[in-house]
């Protein structure tokens, strides 16, 4: 049994390049809080106490972000917040 040989040259799609998910100012703005804090860490009386401070308001925030991921999660995948009289399905039931 013979086969054929493919006549033309398979043509491939490329996809064009994504949109980056963060964008850049904000990449630039979070440069810009790390060298803040770096030349408050270096201007304070006390450096590490400075430190700490800075690192544990960064922390709060990291934990607020991340409870709201949490939340905006929990809303798209539940029937979260409807009526009471209705019950809600989450993606995990079928």
């Amino acid at each position: 049994m013979a086969t054929k040989k493919p006549k033309g040259k398979c043509k491939v799609t490329r996809k064009s390049p994504k949109k980056p998910a963060i964008d850049k100012g904000f990449t630039l703005a979070l440069k810009g809080i790390e060298d803040m804090a770096k030349e408050q860490i270096s201007n304070a009386r006390d450096p590490f106490k400075t430190g700490i401070k800075i690192v544990d308001e960064i922390k709060k925030m990291t934990m607020r972000l991340e409870n709201q991921i949490e939340y905006d999660s929990r809303d798209l995948t539940e029937a979260f917040g409807s009526d009471p009289g209705v019950v809600g399905v989450g993606i995990g039931v079928f």
